[in-house]
């Protein structure tokens, strides 16, 4: 075998090597991280409180992304959810109004600052509608 055989067949197994790992790249490329969140309602109603619920979210969006309209398909599901001043003041039909609150818990502590409560993996929302 001549040096410029040799030299064709090494140049054509690199450009083989490079055609596919892009080609792999491209189809088969690595997967967009998921997160999943669990989420609990009470006070609500019978009809609507569930418990652990579970919701796939990007890592590190926060309660005000997962409730918007990013995820149209949960914003539709808790019934269009509004935030005003950093707070819920309806969900799931109910508003906040006569003394009633609709309170947040992340991982059962109060969260006050909604639009900063950062949800990764294994968060577990509490969403209590009461006096």
């Amino acid at each position: 075998m001549s040096k410029k055989a040799a030299f064709l067949f090494i140049g054509g197994l690199i450009l083989a090597i490079i055609v596919i790992s892009v080609v792999s790249m491209i189809f088969w490329g690595p997967k967009k991280e998921r997160a999943y969140i669990y989420v609990t309602t009470e006070g609500f109603g019978e009809d609507k409180d569930v418990t652990d619920r579970l919701l796939t979210i990007d890592p590190g969006d926060t309660l005000v992304d997962v409730m918007s309209l990013k995820y149209k398909e949960y914003y539709e599901k808790f019934e269009r959810p509004l935030v005003r001043q950093n707070e819920f003041v309806e969900f799931l039909g109910r508003k906040k109004e006569n003394n009633m609150k609709i309170r947040v818990y992340i991982d059962d502590v109060l969260t006050l600052d909604i639009s900063q409560a950062y949800l990764g993996t294994g968060s577990r929302i509490k969403f209590v509608y009461t006096k």
